[in-house]
């Protein structure tokens, strides 16, 4: 299996694939990995470095309360 990253890129062409639509997108989550747990690293990996994006991209805050951010988000259903 490749490395992290290309775990990731390949994780966020499934997430771009369902957000679309496309019909074979969520077959591809267990297909496209040798097993659940490098597709869960992947996954993973993929969630921390957009987290990190954010805290980037909104500098007032620090990934800890990015990630507080999208918890209450999550809470509320959204």
């Amino acid at each position: 299996m490749a490395n992290r990253v290309d775990r990731a890129k390949l994780a966020l062409r499934i997430v771009e694939g369902i957000a679309r639509g496309e019909p074979d997108a969520e077959a591809l989550i267990a297909d496209s990995f040798d097993t659940a747990i490098d597709a869960a690293e992947a996954y993973a990996y993929l969630a921390g470095f957009m987290l990190e994006l954010l805290a980037v991209q909104e500098p007032a805050r620090s990934v800890e309360e990015s990630i507080a951010r999208i918890r209450r988000l999550l809470d509320r259903g959204k």
